[in-house]
């Protein structure tokens, strides 16, 4: 898993290609960045996995067995879910790790 800055269409410059991980992420689909961390979802594993998002390391799996991982979202404990269509069964799952 590699991440490229954003290129805003003012600053037409290359910028450099990170590379975050090179063994974990074995077909993710999406992805979601919230605090210290990288969150996605991986059809391969059919997993949701999270790792450090400055060092790829701390690769932890969030939860397993899904038969087809699609889209994630990162959200606070903080934010007004009154918009948020997510069963809050679901988002408490997640809410095992701790942020720092």
């Amino acid at each position: 898993m590699f991440v490229v800055p954003r290129k805003s269409s003012q600053n037409r410059e290359i910028h450099k290609i990170e590379v975050l991980l090179n063994e974990h992420p074995q077909h993710p689909f999406d992805l979601a960045v919230y605090g210290d961390f990288i969150f996605w979802t991986d059809w391969v594993s059919h997993a949701v996995l999270r790792a450090d998002k400055y060092t790829g390391n701390n690769v932890v799996t969030l939860r397993k067995n899904i038969a087809r991982p699609m889209g994630i979202v990162a959200i606070a404990n903080d934010t007004d879910c009154k918009f948020c269509h997510i069963e809050i069964v679901e988002v408490k799952k997640f809410s095992s790790w701790k942020q720092h």
